[in-house]
């Protein structure tokens, strides 16, 4: 047996250093739970960052409510102002119009 131990291999240039491979390793489960969460959380709340695409079942009658509604209202203005909500529709695009005071 000699007496002199044997020599270490040399590591790589490019290896982590152990702290960051415990470090990786130890923050995977704390991701993981993160992320859950997150999940989770976008599922059962109604209201966040994107909303679904999806319809609800009564938009089509809240709609047809707010249209009868609108049209109602729309015949109680009088001729003038049913004329000026017209043009002010038909030239909504024009630059002109938007910055004159007829339009505000």
């Amino acid at each position: 047996a000699s007496s002199r131990s044997e020599p270490r291999p040399a590591r790589f240039a490019l290896d982590p250093p152990l702290i960051l491979t415990m470090t990786r390793s130890s923050m995977m489960p704390v991701a993981l739970l993160a992320l859950g969460a997150w999940m989770l959380s976008s599922l059962t709340s109604q209201s966040g960052f994107v909303m679904n695409s999806a319809t609800p079942r009564g938009s089509k009658v809240a709609m047809r409510g707010f249209k009868d509604d609108f049209y109602a209202w729309k015949e109680t203005l009088s001729s003038e102002d049913q004329a000026l909500l017209l043009k002010q529709a038909q030239n909504e695009f024009n630059k002109k119009f938007r910055a004159s005071d007829e339009f505000k």
